[in-house]
């Protein structure tokens, strides 16, 4: 299982420039958080899921659905703990709390989808270079791709410590649900001590190449805006205000 989550494609939003991706991510925010009524948030994740067909991002997503599927479950029961109206759905569920919980429900799965589409279709080389290009400080930048790097890292490194535990015996998928979690348990320890050494080696690789000796730096990656890039950021401006109109109206 590869837990990278970018994906190399020919596709019009890998070609964007990553300031524009950048600015679609925060636009489709947004436009999930703009509605207030379930009809306009379904048509707000209409066109988070035409991006994603855009970008061609659903293998990428399919990946991550179990974690979509509980947070969506998991924002549905929160909601409807909490008392809201008076008409009931069912037994104690309160109607108005149901349809706030799937109203929460589909914005957050939304925005969860967007931030995949962002990642499926924008290496980490590219984030640094459009962040650097707005003009945020370079080491802010390197350590804001770090982070993303470090969370597949992380997952790649469970995965490598599970099957050397299995392959030694450790029953993990052995038994009912709390059992189950119970048996990762053992597997934690190795993880953060591989992560802390994987850590030290890359200290000690940027320290030997001089990360940060000298204030102006070049890149490999140049980035520039092109005719897609502007009618995309046209497009995704477009899109805000009139969604923006329609919330005010």
């Amino acid at each position: 299982m590869n837990p990278y989550l970018y994906e190399e494609r020919e596709t019009i939003i890998h070609r964007l420039d990553p300031r524009v991706k950048l600015f679609l991510l925060i636009a489709a925010f947004f436009i999930m958080l703009i509605p207030s009524l379930l009809p306009s948030a379904l048509g707000s994740f209409a066109l988070i899921a035409v991006h994603a067909s855009l970008a061609r991002a659903w293998d990428a997503i399919r990946r991550l659905r179990n974690f979509i599927i509980v947070i969506t479950i998991f924002t549905i029961i929160l909601w409807i703990m909490i008392p809201r109206g008076e008409d009931i759905l069912w037994l104690f569920i309160r109607r108005d709390s149901f349809m706030h919980g799937v109203l929460a429900a589909v914005k957050i799965a939304g925005i969860l989808i967007a931030g995949m589409i962002f990642l499926v279709t924008t290496r980490n080389e590219e984030i640094t270079a459009g962040l650097v290009r707005l003009g945020a400080p370079y080491v802010a930048c390197f350590a804001f791709s770090l982070a993303l790097r470090l969370v597949p890292t992380f997952a790649q490194t469970g995965l490598t410590v599970a099957e050397a535990q299995k392959s030694r015996g450790l029953e993990l998928r052995k038994g009912p649900l709390w059992q189950r979690m119970k048996n990762y348990i053992p597997l934690m320890a190795p993880i953060f001590l591989v992560s802390i050494r994987n850590a030290n080696l890359m200290a000690m690789a940027l320290e030997a190449r001089g990360f940060g000796a000298r204030g102006k730096r070049t890149f490999y990656l140049q980035v520039c805006m092109k005719q897609r890039d502007w009618l995309a950021l046209a497009v995704g401006s477009l899109t805000l205000l009139l969604l923006f109109g329609i919330h005010l109206v």
